[in-house]
């Protein structure tokens, strides 16, 4: 059986969760091959995953017109990079998780049906009408399009399913859904080896730089917080290329003495080890589908706060819920931790335990071999 995957292979929860269900899947069938056809090189994509790997040519435009020069060529290199992999290889499925990818791969006009792997929104308004222009029109005009062309979206749970049918049911409406659940990356469930390790008094954020994930009212959040608890740090686990702005304001506070460390783009085992040492972990996003941060947090015992979206609450309880993502609300949490930290200990215990029964590595990887056959 040969699987074709077409992917920009970039750090962030959907490139993590495909990469580590395939790789949980050749252990499991070994006569499954899987080939990628990707945008981009960087240090997540593991090679030996792959039976080939085919980047597809990339070419930068000055103005005018960058954007849509760039996008159009990428398409069609695309589009070339397919017709070459298939020239070579007959191909049982098509799994993307890329909307310019699925362009190229409609473009191709192969005739084998493709899965789309839907674990996020790329393109958002972030603001509301505040973010209305026509890069982001077009961008998500070509999403919804890769969406509707598939012959059936993989969704890691019901939740991200009745997301996309209550949102975009013009085009969704008779799509054939599968539920795939997330899986756990082993670092974070084998951590027999840090069992002893002492809780420092980090307070840690995994995740993009970017501002839908309320980084900003975190920082803000924290430094009021510091004010009160000075022996904590806030340590900021980043993926991928920050948004400028974010990371500038964050450099400008330790330049001015506050407590807060980066670290980018960790391979998975330190990070393990920081979920392993932290005192507990916030993610304030405004908008999320199946945070990987949440379950893997959960997996190492890490007490987290989160705002209610996407699927929170198929996993975490009220007590672990913000109201919102404003840094009044992330405060506000922060400090009735600190004053009843033994209840909330006993708490996430129950709570991973309850999230644990519900897990099922076997049951999750034989949903995703069905889905792909």
């Amino acid at each position: 059986m040969k699987i074709l995957l077409l992917s920009n292979a970039e750090p962030g929860g959907e490139w993590i969760a495909i990469q580590t269900l395939i790789k949980r899947l050749k252990i499991k069938n070994r006569n499954i091959k899987f080939y990628l056809v990707t945008l981009t090189k960087n240090d997540y994509l593991f090679k030996k995953t792959f039976e080939k790997i085919i980047y597809v040519k990339q070419k930068y435009y000055k103005k005018p017109l960058k954007y849509y020069r760039e996008l159009f060529y990428q398409l069609r290199e695309g589009a070339s990079s397919i017709d070459k992999i298939f020239q070579e290889h007959v191909f049982d499925s098509v799994i993307t998780i890329d909307y310019k990818l699925a362009i190229s791969y409609l473009i191709s006009q192969k005739k084998t049906n493709y899965i789309y792997y839907f674990h996020g929104l790329k393109n958002y308004f972030k603001n509301g009408l505040d973010n209305l222009n026509h890069y982001v029109i077009f961008r998500k005009f070509l999403e919804v399009l890769a969406w509707t062309f598939s012959k059936k979206m993989i969704v890691p749970s019901v939740q991200a399913k009745s997301y996309l049918i209550n949102n975009y049911r013009f085009f969704l409406n008779n799509k054939k859904f599968d539920i795939v659940p997330n899986l756990i990356r082993n670092e974070f469930n084998n951590n027999y080896h840090l069992k002893n390790i002492e809780k420092e008094k980090n307070i840690l954020y995994s995740g993009r730089l970017d501002p839908n994930k309320g980084i900003r009212n975190l920082l803000y959040a924290f430094i009021k917080f510091a004010s009160k608890y000075p022996e904590f740090t806030l340590i900021i686990a980043y993926f991928g290329k920050p948004e400028i702005k974010i990371f500038s304001e964050i450099k400008l506070f330790i330049k001015n003495g506050y407590k807060i460390k980066f670290y980018k783009n960790l391979q998975t085992i330190n990070l393990a080890k920081l979920y392993q040492t932290s005192y507990l972990a916030i993610l304030p996003s405004s908008l999320e589908v199946s945070p990987l941060f949440l379950r893997e947090a959960l997996a190492s015992n890490l007490p987290i706060f989160i705002t209610d979206v996407g699927d929170v609450r198929e996993a975490s309880t009220n007590k672990f819920i913000l109201k919102n993502n404003s840094s009044n609300s992330i405060y506000a949490k922060l400090i009735d931790y600190m004053q009843n930290s033994k209840m909330y200990r006993k708490e996430v215990l129950i709570q991973t335990k309850n999230w644990k029964k519900q897990y099922n590595e076997e049951e999750i990887v034989e949903s995703f071999l069905k889905t792909i056959k």
